[in-house]
C-alpha cells in the first residue's frame, strides 16, 4: 500500500539532532501510513552509517559539489527525496524540527484538504512569531531599501521547515527545490507553483506552533561548518545552543536519544 504522504528529512553532519527529530516523529506520530526518506547531503563524520540503522527510515546518499552553497545543497536533497517519494503528498521538515504533539500530522493534512485540490502548498512564512517590534522594523528595512534603490526581497513563501505540497504541482517546476544563486530552497518554487494556477495555505505561527516547533538555527550552531567567515556567528551560535540544551531539557532529550527500541520499524 502506497503510504499517504512522504516526508523528506534532509541531513547534513548533525547526528545528535537529527536522531532526536526522527525519534520524536516517531513516538509522536500517531498514523502510521507515512514514509520517511532521509537525505544524506554529503556528510563526513560517519553519522550517514549510524542512520543506516534506523529500521523505519529509507536513508539516501547525495554526493555533494564542494562548491555548492548550503540553499542550493538543501533544495537538491529535497529534489532526490522527492523523486524517490511514493505518495503524491510531500513533506517536508529539516533536522532541527521537533514535534509536539501525537496529531500534527492529522492537523497537517486535514488543513491542506480544506483548501481543496487546487490547494497545492500548505506551510508557515515563519514558525517563530514576530512580536510588533521586530515587524516594524522589517517593515522599515524594506522601506529603506527602496528608497535606496536596493533590490526588494521577494515576499512571503512556504518555507520548507514544516511544508506540505502536492507533488504534481511540484514537479511542474524542472529545478523544484533548487534556487538560484541568491534564493532560498523552495522560494523560487512556491513562485512558480503560484504562477501556474494553484492556490496556498499560510498556517499562522502561532497555531503550527502548537504542534510543531523549529528551533532555529539550531543545524548551523551545531555544525561548524556554517557561517564560516561570519563575524555575527559565534552571538548566533552561543544563543542557538542556549535555546537548544533549554529544549532538551524540557523534553528528556537524552531518554529519547538513548531508547533504541525507536530504531525498530
Amino acid at each position: 500500500m502506497r503510504p499517504t504522504v512522504s516526508i523528506l528529512v534532509p541531513h547534513f553532519q548533525t547526528l545528535e539532532l537529527t536522531l532526536l527529530c526522527l525519534r520524536l516523529l516517531r513516538r509522536k506520530t500517531r498514523r502510521n501510513d507515512y514514509e520517511v526518506i532521509v537525505i544524506d547531503n554529503g556528510s563526513q563524520d560517519g553519522s550517514g552509517e549510524e542512520l543506516k540503522k534506523i529500521e523505519w527510515v529509507r536513508l539516501l546518499r547525495r554526493e555533494v559539489d564542494p562548491d555548492e552553497r548550503p540553499a542550493l545543497s538543501h533544495g537538491l536533497a529535497l529534489n532526490m527525496g522527492v523523486r524517490a517519494a511514493e505518495s503524491s503528498l510531500i513533506l517536508t521538515i529539516h533536522t532541527d524540527t521537533m514535534i509536539l504533539r501525537e496529531d500534527w500530522l492529522d492537523f497537517l493534512l486535514m488543513q491542506i484538504a480544506k483548501g481543496g485540490s487546487n490547494c497545492a502548498m500548505l506551510g508557515s512564512w515563519k514558525m517563530e512569531s514576530p512580536g510588533p517590534l521586530l515587524r516594524a522594523g522589517k517593515w522599515l528595512e524594506e522601506s529603506w531599501r527602496q528608497l535606496c534603490g536596493k533590490k526588494v526581497r521577494r515576499g512571503r513563501y512556504i518555507r520548507s521547515h514544516c511544508a506540505l505540497y502536492r507533488r504534481h504541482a511540484l514537479t511542474c517546476r524542472a529545478q523544484m527545490f533548487a534556487p538560484s544563486e541568491h534564493a532560498s530552497a523552495g522560494e523560487e518554487l512556491h513562485e512558480a507553483i503560484e504562477g501556474l494556477g494553484f492556490s496556498c495555505r499560510f498556517l499562522a505561527p502561532e497555531l503550527l506552533c502548537r504542534y510543531v516547533l523549529h528551533l532555529n538555527h539550531a543545524t548551523m550552531a551545531l555544525n561548524k561548518m556554517f557561517g564560516e567567515g561570519d563575524r555575527h556567528m559565534p552571538r548566533t551560535r552561543a544563543k542557538a545552543i542556549q535555546r537548544i540544551e533549554k529544549f532538551f531539557d524540557s523534553i528528556n532529550a537524552q531518554e529519547i536519544l538513548t531508547d533504541e527500541s525507536l530504531n525498530a520499524a
